[in-house]
């Protein structure tokens, strides 16, 4: 049975794919991929970013009120 549906849609004559398929598929990947990669650095990129340079101004907050790098625990 199943080669006698492969041979039916052997014989199927396909219509040519319109002039502006390329086109619409390329808007439509394009859209996604701009969603793709503004979600990835909403969620993914902001907040490690975020977290870094909230480390270093914590860094430079302990520094200039102890005088002591926050990484300095040697004791004197």
């Amino acid at each position: 049975m199943a080669s006698g549906l492969l041979k039916r849609l052997a014989e199927q004559q396909v219509p040519p794919p319109p002039d502006s398929f390329e086109n619409e598929l390329n808007n439509r990947l394009n859209d996604r991929l701009l969603f793709t990669q503004l979600v990835e650095l909403v969620f993914g990129a902001m907040p490690s970013a975020c977290l870094e340079f909230g480390r270093a101004l914590v860094g430079l907050v302990v520094l200039t009120l102890t005088g002591n790098p926050p990484g300095d625990r040697r004791r004197r």
